[in-house]
């Protein structure tokens, strides 16, 4: 559907940090998209070993060798999507 689309890049935010997002991370790397960690929108919850900023932080470290890290005041995006109206 990505392909169909010509969709070339990804920004990835959201939950949960140590599941979902390291593995959307991981696997669009591998597939070739220029892919994007928002450093500051993703997050999990604490563990008996890690709080959860622990776990952002060390997953920013490990993420960011394999996609590029942003923050969310530096995403922009442009275009548009179909069906969503093009940003002015």
């Amino acid at each position: 559907m990505l392909r169909r689309d010509r969709v070339t890049g990804l920004v990835v935010v959201g939950a949960q940090t140590d599941c979902c997002i390291d593995a959307t991370c991981r696997q669009a790397a591998i597939l070739g998209y220029d892919t994007k960690l928002v450093a500051d929108a993703h997050g999990t919850w604490d563990t008996e070993g890690e709080t959860a900023q622990e776990i952002v932080a060390r997953y920013n470290t490990e993420l960011g060798e394999v996609v590029g890290l942003t923050d969310s005041e530096s995403v922009r995006f442009h275009g548009g999507a179909p069906g969503l109206p093009t940003p002015s």
